[in-house]
């Protein structure tokens, strides 16, 4: 009992959570230590019909980042507040017409006021708060920082692929967005040396999407791809910076100079290389769902499971991710040890937000159990007692 109430907890709410940050500079020389600490929990429901995870839905998306300049991204302007774009929660019966995925999050109040959800999230209620959803596609609240206990809210996010009436309000949502951004190419100071090698690199689609303007939104996206790929063959993964020259651009030092570096370099050459050849991209941060406790039914999200991304825009499919990190480092076995340590992560996790962080929700929510458990077992023992009597009287009369 008093184990994961030590000074060592993984889930202590006052430890800072290092493995999220809304700032990604480039250059830094350093060494990245992955911590094992679970930060959320995330428990998806689908609407009827949906089958395993859905599309997207393992991007856990926090905050996007538009402009790079000096090896680093910022937003090029604070999102403008939409009212059209309402928080409150849906009834069941809207969530299975709207095709959309919810996700139930509790996660410890060191990562807020970001609210992680998949792209892009409709709808967002949280426990005792006041979300925001901004034009960006993005929650927060600030109104639940200074609570000890753990964070609990709901996600609502449309479905992939999007229907039709979804990727229309979308398209009129993103005009004046859009507007805002302006050329991509302006957004990002890419050297000539990374502009010349993105161009080498989709000569043959560049020269297709002027041939045939009408296919830009199909060869954005193979644009995007393709340099993916080019990314993953050139570079490696790599946690160790300490080749790194902080004197270069941070994408030019990566793919000329290390070779190798995290999701944070893999990501920023994509989407600078995207901008360059005039494409609509920009950087997203967050979290990589991807470990599942059967038992609980819920996804376990560790800070190691922090994650940047490109994110490239078509008016025919929104926002869509590209991930130019390879694939085997984010499938990294660490053997029998780090399979102890996650266990032990997800125990610490577990009192923190059951013992810990038992609250007004948590004693509904137990209360809610105890209640549907009675009643299941008030309807067995009514059906059994049914079964009897019928069994009787048939003995009887027959």
């Amino acid at each position: 009992l008093w184990a994961p109430r030590s000074g060592k907890s993984a889930a202590a709410a006052e430890a800072p959570a290092s493995g999220f940050t809304g700032r990604v500079r480039l250059g830094d020389v350093s060494r990245v230590y992955l911590s094992d600490r679970v930060v959320m929990s995330v428990r998806l429901r689908s609407a009827p019909g949906g089958a395993g995870l859905p599309a997207g839905a393992q991007y856990l998306r926090g905050k996007t980042l538009d402009r790079y300049e000096h090896s680093e991204w910022t937003k090029l302007r604070d999102p403008v507040s939409a009212a059209s774009l309402d928080c409150t929660a849906p009834a069941e019966a809207e969530m299975a017409a709207a095709n959309v995925v919810a996700q139930e999050v509790s996660m410890v109040p060191a990562l807020l006021p970001t609210l992680f959800a998949a792209h892009p999230v409709v709808r967002v209620q949280v426990e005792s708060g006041r979300p925001h959803i901004d034009l960006y596609r993005e929650a927060t609240d600030t109104a639940s920082a200074a609570r000890a206990g753990p964070v609990r809210y709901t996600a609502w996010s449309w479905r992939q692929p999007l229907t039709g009436s979804q990727r229309r309000l979308l398209a009129g949502e993103q005009e004046s967005y859009l507007a805002m951004l302006g050329p991509p190419a302006r957004r990002v100071a890419a050297t000539p040396a990374v502009v010349e090698l993105a161009r080498q690199w989709c000569e043959d689609l560049l020269a297709a999407r002027g041939r045939e303007p009408h296919r830009k939104a199909e060869l954005d996206l193979a644009i995007a791809h393709r340099l993916a790929d080019r990314l993953r063959d050139r570079c490696a993964y790599s946690l160790d910076l300490s080749e790194a020259d902080a004197a270069r651009d941070g994408v030019e030092d990566f793919l000329f100079h290390t070779r190798k570096g995290h999701c944070e370099y893999f990501a920023s050459a994509l989407t600078v290389m995207c901008c360059a050849l005039g494409v609509q991209a920009r950087l997203a941060t967050g979290f990589m769902v991807d470990e599942y406790d059967a038992a609980s039914g819920e996804y376990v999200v560790r800070e190691r499971d922090a994650h940047a991304w490109t994110e490239v825009y078509t008016i025919a499919d929104d926002w869509v991710v590209v991930d130019a990190t390879p694939p085997e480092a984010l499938a990294a076995d660490g053997g029998w040890w780090q399979r102890l340590t996650d266990f032990w992560g997800a125990v610490q996790f577990f009192w923190y937000e059951n013992v810990v962080g038992y609250d007004a929700a948590a004693r509904r929510g137990l209360w809610n159990w105890i209640k549907e458990l009675f009643a299941d077992l008030a309807s067995a023992l009514r059906f059994v007692g049914q079964r009897l009597y019928q069994s009787f009287k048939n003995l009887l009369v027959y």
